[in-house]
């Protein structure tokens, strides 16, 4: 099958018509960063009065676009006239032999910026690594009236909407790193998998059902580099939509462009962080009510690995008017909306106009960072929620009173804490020691040494095999802690689940046992006090996983209260000798309703 070497137009128009007629057009202003010069291209229908330009670093060019228009926008480099007055350039060649393109289509590899007026009041944009990558590109709408998407399809609600006015494109310089096979022979370019074997894997044309492209090892590349652009037909992963008429294509922006929020920007609703190696996301999210959290960017599950407000969850507004960014009175992040600080996520003193930036780490450390001399004033790495990643800390700090704890979520979906808590006690019973509470009172433990051998916390994992970790202690006179810094684990974390289970991202279960019943000390439990109902000299009780009904006579009571774990219950039916189970019968976004069966 052979493949012309002509450029695919990525869009797919669907997600809304806007039936608001009359749009004038829309301007794109074109900004070279480049330390270099650029002669950016321009192809679509109709074809505009101006079709090529110079453009020099630090400088700008506008472009008006008639009210329909479909197009493309790159960047030329290394071009130059010959003694006949001829122009030809290195990558983004569009043949035509003159500054302009007049209508024609660029020579690939080439990094592309498309756009799509329809005559409708809103527009399509895009950046497109689609047939190849030359240049690092970006688009971005100057700002939006229309400020929810009222998206109707199934399912669709956020996952639109944060393909909503929102900044795309690719910054990372992909010709450092182009796969050898994928290389541009002559330099400063990466192309396709399409461009390079011409079959129908890597060329998955328009001609296919959407959804039906996989993905290869090539576009994984492209997708994992840029994931804010398109990378193969039929994905739509870089289209955005936007009713603003004012646009910027920015070649070579920062490096940092999705990864750093500054002072006088702002990170809405809708969009989100994404750090320079794409391996983490930030962002809000909804569940019964509005946070802040990170996530690893390739877990189709989206877990969030850290919640900036998990007690202190949002509701009561729209969510297209919320956004994060800096204080400009004290340098501390700030949730708003309308105008009004809703809740500060740091608590720091930086001073008035502070020249600070909040970055997101490819750590999947979020930093608050002092720009005149590189200090981190914050880090959510100090403030770990349920999850601790490669590189966070368990312990605590002596001499400054840090406290490195995990917390449980209340259940796997509602962020709010539970029941449990994981941290490292300075001195438990004259030794240091790895200790879950449960509301405060030990649960479980597990006694740690200065020169501890590690194999013995943990145990098999599913496989009958060792977990992948690789553990730091460190103890000095500042403080003792554990790190766990690295892993083979696709997404490496260890969990606080809700239950008191310690488990890593494939669900392998550490130390922990399924309950501690509190009436032994084997596998780290703790010995506590327990009704003398349950004399465990007369008769053994434990509570196991049961199917099948209750008597009719048997008697029930519910717990509605929205604080309670699933612990909480076990508890309480375990302290009460007329009960003789319990269930979770329904879940109701935060709230959780216990059903105890009593004889």
């Amino acid at each position: 099958m052979s493949h012309k070497q002509t450029c695919v137009l990525s869009f797919l128009f669907f997600f809304v018509l806007i039936l608001s007629c009359g749009a004038s057009g829309a301007t794109i202003s074109v900004i070279n960063d480049c330390g270099f010069t650029v002669w950016p291209g321009i192809s679509g229908s109709p074809v505009l009065h101006i079709t090529g330009f110079e453009l020099a670093k630090g400088k700008s060019q506008t472009l008006q676009i008639p009210e329909v228009w479909h197009g493309q926008i790159w960047g030329r480099t290394g071009c130059t006239f010959n003694a006949s007055g001829h122009l030809s350039c290195k990558t983004g060649d569009c043949g035509s032999g003159e500054m302009g393109c007049n209508g024609r289509a660029a020579t690939l590899p080439v990094t592309l910026a498309e756009f799509e007026a329809t005559g409708f009041k809103g527009y399509y944009y895009n950046i497109s690594l689609i047939n190849g990558y030359n240049l690092p590109m970006t688009m971005e709408a100057g700002g939006s009236s229309l400020k929810v998407l009222n998206c109707t399809i199934t399912g669709c609600s956020d996952g639109l909407n944060q393909l909503y006015c929102t900044k795309t494109g690719c910054v990372d310089d992909l010709n450092q790193r182009c796969p050898i096979e994928l290389q541009l022979e002559s330099g400063g370019g990466c192309k396709s998998a399409c461009q390079t074997f011409g079959t129908q894997e890597y060329c998955c044309d328009n001609s296919l059902t959407l959804g039906m492209c996989e993905p290869t090892a090539s576009t994984q590349f492209f997708r994992s580099a840029c994931p804010r652009s398109s990378y193969v037909t039929g994905f739509i992963s870089g289209v955005r939509f936007c009713d603003d008429v004012n646009y910027t294509v920015r070649f070579c922006p920062s490096v940092d462009t999705f990864s750093t929020i500054k002072l006088g920007g702002q990170l809405n609703y809708y969009d989100r962080l994404v750090s320079i190696r794409g391996n983490f996301t930030l962002g809000f999210f909804n569940s019964n009510g509005f946070y802040l959290g990170i996530w690893y960017s390739d877990d189709a599950e989206a877990r969030k690995v850290w919640v900036a407000n998990p007690n202190k969850p949002i509701k009561s507004i729209s969510a297209g008017i919320m956004s994060l960014s800096i204080d400009p009175k004290t340098g501390n992040l700030i949730i708003t909306t309308g105008g009004t600080t809703l809740m500060n996520i740091t608590d720091v003193q930086a001073g008035p106009n502070p020249n600070v930036t909040a970055t997101l780490e490819d750590t999947g450390n979020f930093q608050l960072i002092n720009e005149i001399d590189k200090r981190v004033l914050w880090q959510s790495f100090d403030h770990p929620t349920d999850v601790l990643l490669p590189g966070m800390k368990l312990g605590f700090n002596m001499k400054t009173g840090q406290n490195w704890t995990l917390a449980s979520w209340l259940t796997k979906e509602v962020p709010p804490p539970g029941a449990f808590t994981l941290s490292v006690e300075p001195n438990y019973k004259g030794v240091r020691t790895l200790m879950i509470r449960r509301r405060g009172q030990p649960y479980w433990t597990r006694s740690l040494s200065n020169h501890i051998s590690f194999e013995d916390l943990f145990a098999l994992d599913h496989r009958g095999r060792q977990p992948y970790y690789n553990l730091t202690s460190v103890y000095n006179a500042e403080g003792w802690y554990l790190s766990n810094e690295s892993s083979y684990l696709e997404f490496p974390m260890w969990i606080l689940t809700p239950e008191a289970r310690i488990t890593d991202d494939d669900s392998s279960v550490f130390w922990t046992p399924e309950f501690c019943y509190g009436d032994d000390s084997s596998n780290g439990c703790v010995e506590s006090s327990f009704p003398q109902c349950r004399n465990l000299t007369v008769v053994t009780y434990n509570f196991d996983e049961k199917n099948g009904e209750f008597d009719p006579c048997t008697a029930s009571a519910t717990d509605s209260n929205s604080s309670l774990s699933i612990s909480d219950c076990f508890a309480k039916c375990w302290n009460d000798c007329s009960c003789v189970g319990f269930e979770k019968p329904y879940r109701q976004w935060n709230r959780l309703s216990f059903l105890e069966w009593k004889q």
